[in-house]
C-alpha cells in the first residue's frame, strides 16, 4: 500500500508541476495580449482589434479553467501526503518493516488477568485522523464544483428532472453457475406452473420490453434460462428487470468469443429502451463475460454516457475475479451503493469517483451543448460512429440514410452483437435534425422475431452467423454489417434511385477521403487515433448539414431528386420535423462545438 502511495502522489506532484508551467506560458501570453490592448488605447484607437479582444477572453477562460485543476490538484495532493504518512506509521507497516527490532506480542490469557492499576494508561491520540478515498475524491469534486467556472445560463439550463447517474443495476446470469442466496430469494422465481407473475403499475421496463407468450412445450427439453443474481436497488419490481434477460445473453448459454477482435475482453453492447417520447428513452450497457460462468452486468440509465457507463461496468467486473458467486452478488451490489450516489454533473462540469481503492480515480466531463437532445446525439456518436465508418462502406451508408428517410425496413445483421448496436445507434443519430419515427430494436431476441414480419418502418438489429444465408425480402433492406453485403428483393432494386439522398454523388465524392481513412479498419471507441477521430466527426458533421438542407424548401430541385422528395415529404419523420421547425426556427443549430469532442472520461494522467 505504501509503494502504491506514493507512486500515485508521485504522479500528482508530476502533474502539478506540469500544469504550473502551463499556467505561466498562458500568463505571459495573456501579459502580452493586455499590454497590446494598452498600447493600441494610448495611441488613441477607441476600439482594439478584434481579434486581440477575442484572443484575450480565450486566454483568460483557459486560466480559469487551469486555476480550477490546480485547486484540484492541490487538494488532491494533500490529502494524499497525509495518508501517505499515515500508512508509514501505521502498525502494519510497523510490523513489516525490516528495520523492527522489538516485536510486539498479544496479550495472553495471563496477562489478561494481571490487575487493572498495572496497566500504563494511554494517552489519547491528538493526531487527526487519516483521510480515506471517500474523503479524497469528495475533496477533489467540490473543488471541480466550485471552480467550473460554468456562466449561469448554462447552469439554469443544465437543471435536468434526473439527477440520477443510473437507475437501475442488474446482473444476470445461469442457475447452474451460482449458488441461490436465501437473503434474495425473492429474486429467484423459479419457472413453473404454480408461478405468480409480479406486475408493477409503474414499470417503466415491462411496458417498453413486452414479449409475445410463448407457446406451451409440447414434450421438448426446456432451454437452459438466465435468471437475475443481484438488481440494484433492491427495491426493483421483477416486472421492471425480467423482459431485459432475452437481450442480455445473444448467444444464449454458448461462448462465442472467435467472433471477436483481440481488444475485447468482454462482449459490450447497449440495448435501447424505447419511450413513447424520444425524452423517455432509456439505454442498458451491457458486458457479458466471455469465460465460465457466464454473467451480464447491466446499467440502465437515461444518460447515453457509453465510454464512462462500459469503464465502471469493466471496472467492477475485474473486481469480482477469481469469486465465489456469493460474493460477485456482495461486490456488485457494494459498488453500485456507492456510485449510486453520485449525481449527474452540470453541463460543462465535472464529477469524479474510484470504484475501490485499488482502482484509479475516474473522472468525467460533460460538455457544454445547447439542449439534451444535442447532448445524447454527441455521446451516441462519439462511441458508435467508428464501429460504423469501419464496417460499412460509404456508399452503402448513404443509402441506408436514404432508406430511413423514405421509412423503409431496415435490417442490420452480424455475428458480433457489438458491432450491431452500436451501427443501429449511430444510424439513428445521424438522422438528426430528424427523429426516426418508427421501431427501433437494437438486439432482436429470438421471442421477437414477428417484428420483422410487421408492416411498419423499423430499424432492428439481429445476431446470425457468418454461415447462415440470407434470402431477399419484399421490401426489406438487409446489410451484413461482417461482409458489408446489401440484400435487396428485386422491387426495391427498381426503385433504387428513389432511395438516394438528393445531391448524393456530390456528397459522396467530398466524404470519399475521410471515408478511405476509417473503411475496413478495426476501430474500437477506446483506442482511436487523432486522425480516426477527425475523420468520424468530419463525416457526421457533412451528413448532418446536408440532411438539414432537405427541411430549406428554397434548394433548388433537381428533376433526379423529385421521386426521392415525394417519399421523403409523406413520411411522419419528415412531418414532425416540419412542424418543429416551425414552432422554433432557432432548433436544430445545435452546439458549437463538434459531435466527437464532448466526453472527457479518462483514469489518472500519466507522465511520459
Amino acid at each position: 500500500m505504501e509503494n502504491a502511495l506514493a507512486d500515485e502522489q508521485d504522479t500528482w506532484r508530476k502533474n502539478y508541476l506540469k500544469e504550473v508551467q502551463v499556467t505561466r506560458s498562458l500568463t505571459r501570453q495573456l501579459q502580452e495580449c493586455e499590454e497590446r490592448l494598452e498600447a493600441a488605447l494610448e495611441h488613441g484607437q477607441d476600439s482594439p482589434e478584434t481579434p486581440e479582444c477575442s484572443k484575450c477572453l480565450v486566454l483568460e477562460r483557459e486560466l480559469d479553467v487551469l486555476r480550477a485543476r490546480h485547486k484540484s490538484l492541490v487538494a488532491k495532493f494533500k490529502l494524499l501526503e497525509e495518508e501517505f504518512v499515515h500508512a508509514r506509521k501505521s502498525p502494519l507497516m510497523q510490523f513489516l518493516s525490516p528495520k523492527r527490532k522489538h516485536s510486539i506480542h498479544p496479550p495472553t490469557s495471563s496477562n489478561a488477568e494481571q490487575p487493572a492499576n498495572s496497566v500504563p494508561e494511554r494517552k489519547p491520540s491528538l493526531r487527526k485522523s487519516p483521510p480515506t478515498r471517500a474523503e479524497i475524491d469528495e475533496a477533489c469534486q467540490s473543488v471541480f464544483r466550485v471552480n467550473n467556472n460554468i456562466p449561469q445560463v448554462l447552469q439554469a439550463a443544465a437543471a435536468s428532472s434526473d439527477a440520477e447517474l443510473f437507475h437501475h443495476g442488474i446482473l444476470f446470469g445461469y442457475p447452474d453457475d451460482y449458488i441461490i442466496d436465501a437473503s434474495k430469494d425473492h429474486l429467484h422465481k423459479p419457472h413453473g406452473k404454480d408461478d405468480i407473475e409480479v406486475q408493477s403499475p409503474s414499470s417503466w421496463l415491462g411496458k417498453m420490453l413486452k414479449s409475445p407468450p410463448t407457446s406451451p412445450s409440447q414434450g421438448c427439453v426446456v432451454p437452459r434460462k438466465p435468471a437475475i443474481m443481484s438488481v440494484f436497488p433492491s427495491s426493483a419490481s421483477l416486472a421492471d428487470v425480467e423482459p431485459m434477460m432475452e437481450f442480455c445473453f445473444p448467444h444464449g448459454n454458448s461462448l462465442r468469443a472467435g467472433s471477436f477482435t483481440n481488444d475485447e475482453d468482454d462482449l459490450c453492447f447497449v440495448v435501447l429502451l424505447s419511450g413513447t417520447q424520444p425524452a423517455q428513452n432509456m439505454y442498458a450497457m451491457c458486458v457479458q463475460t466471455l469465460q465460465r460462468p457466464l454473467r451480464c452486468f447491466c446499467l440502465v440509465s437515461v444518460h447515453p454516457f457509453f465510454s464512462l457507463f462500459f469503464k465502471l461496468l469493466r471496472g467492477v467486473i475485474s473486481m469480482c475475479q477469481n469469486h465465489t458467486p456469493q460474493a460477485v452478488q456482495v461486490i456488485f451490489d457494494d459498488a453500485l451503493r456507492r456510485l449510486h450516489g453520485t449525481s449527474v454533473p452540470p453541463i460543462g462540469g465535472w464529477c469524479c469517483f474510484r470504484l475501490d481503492p485499488q482502482h484509479p480515480l475516474l473522472t468525467f466531463h460533460r460538455p457544454h451543448t445547447s439542449t439534451s437532445r444535442h447532448e445524447a446525439r454527441q455521446f451516441i456518436l462519439e462511441f458508435t460512429s467508428p464501429r460504423l465508418f469501419s464496417k460499412v462502406s460509404l456508399d452503402h451508408l448513404l443509402l441506408l440514410l436514404g432508406c430511413l428517410c423514405c421509412e423503409v425496413r431496415v435490417l442490420l445483421l452480424s455475428s458480433n452483437p457489438s458491432l450491431i448496436t452500436s451501427c443501429v445507434l449511430a444510424l439513428r443519430a445521424l438522422l438528426d435534425p430528424f427523429e426516426w419515427a418508427g421501431v427501433v430494436v437494437t438486439l432482436l431476441p429470438p421471442s421477437l422475431v414477428e417484428i420483422l414480419e410487421a408492416p411498419v418502418p423499423f430499424l432492428v438489429g439481429q445476431v446470425c452467423s457468418n454461415h447462415q444465408s440470407r434470402r431477399p425480402v419484399p421490401s426489406l433492406v438487409q446489410l451484413n454489417l461482417d461482409t458489408n453485403t446489401l440484400i435487396m428483393d428485386d422491387q426495391e432494386l427498381e426503385v433504387l434511385h428513389e432511395l438516394k439522398l438528393p445531391r448524393c454523388e456530390a456528397l459522396q465524392n467530398e466524404l470519399q477521403s475521410y471515408a478511405s481513412t476509417c473503411f475496413g479498419n478495426d476501430l474500437l471507441p477506446q483506442s482511436l487515433e487523432r486522425h480516426h477521430v477527425e475523420a468520424c466527426e468530419h463525416i457526421s458533421v457533412c451528413i448532418q448539414s446536408h440532411l438539414a438542407t432537405l427541411l430549406d424548401t428554397s434548394t433548388t430541385q433537381h428533376d433526379e431528386d423529385v421521386p426521392f422528395l415525394q417519399r421523403f415529404h409523406s413520411t411522419q419523420m419528415y412531418s414532425n420535423a416540419s412542424s418543429e421547425s416551425t414552432l422554433l426556427d432557432d432548433d436544430g443549430c445545435g452546439a458549437g462545438g463538434s459531435d466527437l469532442e464532448g466526453e472527457t472520461t479518462l483514469y489518472e494522467p500519466t507522465v511520459n
